[in-house]
């Protein structure tokens, strides 16, 4: 397997189709496979979408969401097949589209991490539509930016 797309969901379960399908389009080039990682009844409907999927779709029901939303992340990461992983979210506010971006990105560029942002002159903040929710990204944001030191732009989230 070359590339994981981890994906945890919580109260997602209408958008999980549309979501399967996009990858499985941006993906078509790619020998990929998709992780839920789910603690809510969203695993009905992945195991729907996952029989009609033209990827590999696994499922990983946490009945006790050890961790929250990092704790989701690290246990899809952990069991991927994948010589990478991509992480987005269930909610399609990260675009499937992108995918190959990143990973194009990550091998022309010789590097382990690439993170797309709406920060980036391309970038949109457009899924951040609760006022909250850009009052939280922007708090992570400029925290991420005192800890971690700058580097490589490559690919904006659209």
């Amino acid at each position: 397997m070359a590339v994981s797309i981890v994906i945890p969901t919580y109260n997602v379960a209408p958008s999980i189709a549309e979501l399967a399908a996009r990858i499985s389009d941006a993906t078509a080039n790619y020998d990929a496979e998709i992780i839920f990682v789910s603690s809510d009844d969203t695993p009905q409907v992945i195991v729907h979408v996952g029989n009609t999927a033209r990827l590999p779709v696994r499922i990983i029901h946490r009945s006790t969401p050890t961790g929250g939303l990092a704790g989701a992340v690290l246990e899809g990461i952990a069991a991927s097949d994948g010589k990478g992983c991509i992480v987005m979210d269930g909610d399609l506010r990260h675009p499937p589209e992108m995918i190959p971006i990143l990973l194009a990105a990550a091998a022309s560029e010789h590097e382990d991490v690439v993170v797309a942002s709406r920060n980036l002159d391309d970038g949109s903040s457009g899924g951040l539509a609760a006022a909250s929710r850009h009052i939280v990204s922007t708090a992570a944001n400029l925290l991420a930016r005192a800890m971690l030191p700058s580097g490589r732009r490559t690919a904006p989230t659209r």
